[in-house]
């Protein structure tokens, strides 16, 4: 890589990407992440070629370009990136997939042309039964979106998407999240019961996540989230 020099460097440009990706792209199953490493990674570099084309800044332009020349690596890092939610990447060798393929292909009319440099390994994803939590539920938590707080002139408080350095959204770190949903929500006993006044329960998720929200920019984010699933009607009867 030409123009990306240090580690801080490639860090910061492929988290981007990957975020990016996360927040575009359907991954709600080991299936769809599966097509998305191997045939349809095509998508992933139309993200990169349209984050490269966002850029007014030339030096991070050719950091993104460096790190969409070096395809096998932005691969694998995305496959780092699902391994993170549990879901386990195995590798098969290109060269391996074409000995199954052409074991009916008599080998002396195999030429180098038939062989191309460019065939990439093929990945297979699944499920890691160890883990308990549902995919669905660490794909929400990977995709919380940072928001800071900041003050209008009148003192009235204001909270705006936080981006990195790529103009792509920053996300809460997952296990963050799940430790501070955890440690404050345990006790909850619904997701938004309501109360005589029409009111979230001060013992229901909402109910806590709205009272902790001008607090703590976190459960702000938090709770737009909630409100954009609500919304979406992905939660049903809770």
């Amino acid at each position: 890589m030409t123009h990306v020099r240090t580690y801080q460097d490639i860090f910061d440009g492929t988290n981007a990407i990957i975020n990016r990706v996360f927040s575009v792209l359907d991954l709600t199953s080991p299936k769809k992440m599966q097509t998305i490493a191997n045939d349809g990674f095509d998508k992933v570099l139309q993200i990169v070629d349209d984050m490269i084309g966002e850029q007014t800044d030339e030096n991070k332009v050719l950091k993104l370009q460096d790190i969409r020349q070096n395809e096998q690596f932005l691969r694998k890092a995305l496959i780092d990136a699902f391994a993170e939610l549990g879901i386990i990447a195995k590798v098969r060798k290109a060269s391996d997939i074409q000995k199954v393929e052409r074991t009916e292909i008599n080998e002396d009319s195999l030429k180098k042309e038939d062989d191309p440099d460019n065939t990439w390994d093929k990945f297979t994803l699944t499920s890691q039964r160890k883990e308990n939590a549902s995919l669905s539920t660490k794909m929400f938590l990977r995709l919380i979106p940072v928001y800071i707080k900041h003050y209008l002139d009148d003192g009235t408080p204001q909270y705006d998407l936080e981006r990195d350095d790529y103009g792509t959204v920053k996300m809460y770190d997952s296990d963050q999240a799940w430790r501070k949903i955890i440690d404050t929500l345990w006790m909850c006993d619904s997701y938004a019961e309501l109360d005589e006044d029409g009111k979230y329960s001060p013992t229901s998720i909402m109910g806590i996540v709205e009272s902790h929200k001008n607090v703590d920019p976190f459960f702000y984010s938090l709770y737009m989230k909630l409100q954009d699933l609500d919304l979406q009607g992905e939660y049903g009867d809770i």
